[in-house]
């Protein structure tokens, strides 16, 4: 006695792939999938990082990948549906996003209206480097020749240069004025695994800081080397 086959409760198919009584075809017709109206990214002119999600980053991707990640985050599926790929067809206020599923291991894709701006905004660092508002010191005193020792540092400096509002040399040494504080720490606990400091912090309270209701400080960090 052979077995009965199973048919499409909508379209009568037999022999596919089903969800419950409906054949993955039939499934896919009757599929609500909920996307965002809008998103909106934030480029910098300057140096142009990108803001998606409420962060920066400096060393953007695509803009088309921080749309991606966007649509992500905020897309709902179904039960059953898995999310193959999603593609930029086109940006701006008529855009369009073809968004690639599967049911069951067959393919499906749908083409969504949607509207994707790019927003020029000035990031947090070309802000404070415009208005030359720092946020730390950090006076290194070395033992010798300061040429030869920015030298010996180059690849450290390299590293956070993003973060150097400027470099004053004196005849003591060379204060580097740092946009973030937490970037000018780092580099001193690089710097210490490398040379030996006599150290001292100090912090000055110059606003205060309304979300977080507590003072702001600037931080001057003397890193003497030494003999």
């Amino acid at each position: 006695m052979s077995l009965k086959a199973k048919f499409c409760a909508v379209c009568g198919r037999e022999n596919s792939r089903f969800i419950g009584s409906t054949c993955v075809d039939c499934y896919f017709k009757t599929l609500q999938i909920d996307l965002p109206k809008s998103i909106v990214i934030y480029a910098c002119p300057v140096c142009d990082a990108v803001k998606s999600e409420g962060l920066w980053h400096n060393a953007p991707e695509p803009h088309s990948a921080y749309f991606i990640q966007s649509i992500v985050k905020k897309l709902k599926l179904p039960p059953h549906v898995e999310l193959e790929d999603i593609e930029i067809l086109q940006q701006g206020k008529e855009s369009e996003v073809e968004i690639s599923i599967s049911i069951e291991g067959k393919r499906f894709s749908i083409v969504r209206p949607m509207e994707l701006y790019i927003t020029d905004q000035i990031c947090e660092l070309d802000s404070k480097r415009k208005r030359e508002a720092y946020e730390g010191i950090l006076q290194l005193r070395p033992k010798g020749n300061v040429h030869e020792f920015l030298d010996k540092i180059a690849n450290e400096l390299k590293f956070v240069a993003d973060n150097i509002l400027k470099m004053d040399e004196n005849r003591n040494g060379v204060d580097i004025y740092f946009l973030d504080v937490t970037t000018m720490r780092h580099l001193v606990s690089q710097l210490k695994k490398r040379f030996k400091f006599y150290m001292k912090i100090s912090a000055k309270e110059y606003s205060w800081d309304k979300p977080k209701n507590r003072p702001k400080y600037k931080i001057t960090i003397l890193a003497r080397e030494k003999e």
